[in-house]
């Protein structure tokens, strides 16, 4: 039986791991990523990662990690929960419309670890709801046929479903404001846990510095980690973003030369012709000058 109580910090680490995953693709030119930030304070409940693109778009993510195996359904991404009088789509609903007052281009995502659910199921009230990542499916489908909010005609079972989540976009008042959010938003669920993010960083560090050696992976991805506590803490000031200027610096090293190859000692051979020809050199010379 698991200990759930242990690895508590297991979803502060997570939260980590998953911006140092975009810090490490940023090191690839090809990725577009300009900079990431941790925890960035203008932008509540999406702010645990926000990773900045050279065309202007941020992608601003909330990270919920569990040890626990449960899954995602669709009544924890709409319905409020025990603790809270508002629902989790609601929460980032709010903080994207908050947010596009400094990030202009803010495209809300939901990164967890967390598996999307199988089964339909009932709410308090009766209401049937299918599995997130059926209904999800659907939606987006729906979205890009349809172009507008009002031109969204969903299968009669989602029905009721559809209806409480538009209920809780209630407070981005339009449905331009409504449509734009779902058509930016990004649901990212059955996303690696902790240890196989750690792997799969790993992995890219290979790709990135054109490396096989796991000794070698393992160096640079233990130097990202210890970086962590520069770019996440108030230590030496809390850092904004991290660009990859920032990143190379703390990943420099210092360079030891093993010079021992160039102290072998050379054959005897060689320092007799060395003598050798230095004789003949000078005998060659001083009679050039008599």
């Amino acid at each position: 039986m698991k200990n759930y109580d242990s690895g508590s910090h297991d979803p502060y680490w997570y939260e980590s791991y998953v911006g140092l995953k975009y810090v490490l693709e940023m090191l690839d030119t090809d990725s577009g990523i300009e900079a990431v930030a941790f925890q960035v304070r203008t932008i509540n409940k999406l702010d645990d990662v926000v990773v900045k693109y050279k065309d202007g778009r941020s992608l601003c993510i909330q990270v919920k990690h569990t040890r626990a195996e449960n899954n995602l359904t669709l009544s924890d991404l709409i319905r409020p929960s025990s603790k809270s009088s508002s629902s989790l789509l609601q929460d980032m609903a709010v903080a994207w419309q908050e947010g596009l007052k400094n990030v202009p281009n803010c495209i809300p995502e939901l990164y967890t670890n967390r598996r999307g659910g199988k089964n339909w199921s009932r709410t308090a009230n009766d209401s049937a709801y299918p599995p997130l990542p059926e209904f999800w499916k659907a939606l987006r489908e729906e979205m890009k046929r349809a172009g507008d909010l009002s031109g969204i005609h969903l299968d009669s079972t989602y029905r009721a479903a559809w209806t409480d989540l538009l209920t809780q976009l209630g407070v981005l008042k339009t449905d331009i404001n409504k449509y734009e959010f779902l058509r930016k938003l990004r649901l990212r669920f059955s996303s690696p846990d902790l240890e196989k993010l750690e792997s799969q960083m790993h992995e890219q560090i290979g790709r990135i510095f054109g490396v096989s050696s796991s000794s070698f992976q393992r160096e640079i991805f233990e130097k990202l980690a210890a970086s962590l506590r520069f770019w996440t803490t108030s230590i030496q000031g809390k850092v904004d973003f991290v660009y990859p200027e920032d990143v190379y610096s703390r990943l420099s090293l210092q360079v030891e030369v093993d010079d021992r190859d160039h102290l072998i000692r050379p054959p005897a051979s060689l320092f007799q012709i060395t003598v050798s020809l230095y004789g003949t050199i000078n005998r060659t010379t001083w009679f050039s000058k008599t």
